[in-house]
């Protein structure tokens, strides 16, 4: 029979297609690198500029991180005086086990009179004052939450699930009235992102070398010039590094340097892919 179609000339040809492969999505590729250096430039400024401790100890009416702050350092437990009002918590050391406590809580007064144009100002003050305690039960480590079949659980349930049903319906309607007032924005940007779509595919069938190249040096560039910005004009000068990152961070010369060194590294590793890529083509 013909050779050409035995099993060994078309495993052959198949491995010479495989060898002829290389990379499609060059663009992709670094796109997706500078992606996760930024998702780790961020994870690394908020470890460093926040507190993770944040996201799990609870806050009192002033606040302050209960068990995190210096005053309240050694009260870990967040307490709410009164459940029906959930949004004055107080930081405390141990979950009231009776009533025989009392508890320093905020009560706000409001105080309406008129001014001396007949406009109506209204003037809130907040005083403290100490309640009784309820008995309470330890949750979730850093919570003291009403014993489940007291009228105080009750409360607390009450207000959390009325405070929860009116809040999605406030963020609907500003989300309705958003859209509403923006609507040329949303129709121009919609337009122009379209074109910019079919644009790109355009360019890619015309010319998907040309433009693929002309992105990995755009991006090359950029990251250098950030890199070099950074690192070598804004590090050591204290105002232009306030200028440029003071509303973002209280320390914006550190911020500087880890702008520009996490551009510096972005740089680096599009260079050598560059040149690994590079070198391939010409093999």
């Amino acid at each position: 029979g013909d050779g050409d179609d035995s099993p060994n000339s078309i495993i052959g040809e198949a491995l010479k297609r495989v060898q002829r492969r290389h990379t499609t999505d060059i663009c992709g590729c670094c796109i997706f690198l500078w992606f996760w250096i930024g998702m780790l430039g961020i994870t690394v400024l908020s470890l460093r500029m926040g507190n993770p401790r944040r996201l799990f100890h609870g806050f009192d009416y002033h606040g302050r991180l209960c068990g995190v702050d210096g005053d309240v350092r050694d009260k870990p437990l967040i307490y709410w005086p009164q459940p029906e009002l959930p949004k004055y918590p107080v930081c405390i050391e141990a979950c009231p086990s009776d009533d025989h406590e009392r508890i320093t809580m905020p009560v706000e007064v409001a105080v309406a009179t008129t001014g001396s144009h007949g406009e109506l100002v209204t003037t809130i003050t907040a005083k403290e004052r100490k309640v009784e305690t309820y008995p309470a039960k330890q949750v979730g480590g850093h919570y003291c939450l009403p014993i489940p079949t007291s009228d105080r659980a009750t409360d607390f349930t009450k207000a959390l699930v009325h405070e929860q049903a009116e809040s999605p319906v406030a963020v609907m309607r500003s989300w309705i009235w958003d859209i509403a007032n923006s609507w040329p924005i949303l129709a121009i940007a919609t337009l122009a992102s379209t074109a910019a779509g079919y644009g790109y595919l355009y360019l890619l069938r015309c010319g998907a070398r040309a433009l693929t190249w002309g992105l990995l040096g755009l991006l090359l560039t950029v990251t250098t010039g950030i890199a070099v910005y950074c690192l070598g004009f804004v590090a050591h000068d204290e105002d232009r590094a306030d200028a440029l990152f003071g509303k973002l961070s209280g320390q914006p010369s550190s911020l500087v340097r880890i702008v520009g060194a996490s551009s510096a590294v972005l740089a680096a590793v599009l260079l050598a892919f560059v040149s690994y890529v590079y070198s391939s083509m010409k093999r």
